[in-house]
């Protein structure tokens, strides 16, 4: 008898620590940190740094993402090359590849932008603020 219940007893202090074991809530993960956020000395800065390479470089200004298309200011379209010419398109918060596209229109629209059609399968559109690069 003596036997049962110190069975017993162990028995119960088991399913009491398993039970409060158990009881713990999940750990949590932290939240995501958010992406970088492009400052206007940081987009400066890295424009000069692809402008000191030799490359040509604009900002994009608009962007129609039914067609495919960004309109593109800062790049002569004297130089923009023909319509065959690779552009790549950069978020120049974190100096990151996003899109790649192809010189779409070189007659500057009536705001003297060019435009470029991108990549529709490419990481994400270009949006108001990437900078274009034309490698040399």
């Amino acid at each position: 008898m003596i036997a049962t219940r110190r069975a017993a007893a162990v028995l119960v202090g088991v399913v009491g620590l398993a039970v409060i074991g158990g009881c713990t809530p999940p750990r949590q993960e932290p939240p995501p940190t958010p992406p970088p956020v492009a400052t206007a000395s940081g987009t400066e800065e890295l424009r000069a740094r692809y402008l000191a390479a030799g490359n040509l470089v604009g900002q994009v200004v608009a962007v129609n993402t039914e067609v495919g298309i960004a309109a593109v200011n800062g790049i002569d379209p004297a130089a923009a090359g023909n319509e065959n010419a690779v552009f790549t398109f950069v978020d120049p918060a974190g100096d990151v590849f996003v899109n790649n596209g192809m010189l779409a229109q070189k007659t500057p629209t009536s705001g003297g932008q060019i435009v470029i059609g991108y990549d529709p399968q490419g990481q994400r559109p270009p949006q108001v603020g990437d900078l274009v690069v034309r490698r040399k």
